[in-house]
């Protein structure tokens, strides 16, 4: 298996049969979502929001390469179809073709778990992005990360006025 840095900013050839998708089991859960259905473009588990109608859920995929090709897209559970950047209807265990040129959204039912997007028309069993659950958190928190008190420093100059500063453990993204 590919280093976690390799997996983050390898070549399109070390992908097939990796999941294009962050926290696809919904084990991340930084700000403690209670679960159902998230209102329209608020986050529930760390990457995934409600879409647009506030029906599904969805994740932006960060695209680092020009994807182009066949892909097959997979979940467990879950009433209802996904969409994948305009390729509408399609059920768990289809292959489509994807053309993205930059990030593309995946909308999948919100009862949907252990959700895979992968590369190539076979579908492979479940895999997290992550090599472990340590791994999984630290893409999500390129994104979005909890800070507590405890991660915070600061100092009063007087009543009205305070400085704080911190740091993040995760290098955040550019956006």
């Amino acid at each position: 298996m590919a280093k976690l840095s390799e997996r983050i900013s390898g070549s399109p050839a070390t992908y097939v049969g990796r999941n294009e998708l962050i926290n696809a089991a919904f084990e991340i859960n930084q700000e403690g979502f209670g679960g159902g259905q998230p209102a329209a473009n608020v986050y529930g588990y760390d990457m995934w929001r409600g879409d647009v109608l506030g029906t599904r859920i969805e994740q932006t995929v960060e695209n680092t390469f020009a994807l182009n090709g066949s892909y097959t897209i997979s979940w467990v559970g879950g009433t209802g179809t996904a969409d994948v950047n305009g390729v509408t209807g399609l059920s768990s265990g289809d292959t489509f073709t994807l053309t993205a040129a930059g990030n593309y959204s995946v909308i999948v039912p919100t009862d949907a778990t252990f959700i895979k997007l992968e590369q190539g028309i076979n579908q492979t069993p479940f895999s997290t992005q992550g090599t472990s659950i340590g791994a999984e958190l630290v893409l999500c928190q390129r994104h979005y990360e909890l800070v507590t008190g405890y991660d915070l420093s600061g100092f009063a100059f007087n009543a009205a006025n305070l400085t704080t500063g911190g740091g993040f453990r995760t290098a955040k993204r550019i956006a």
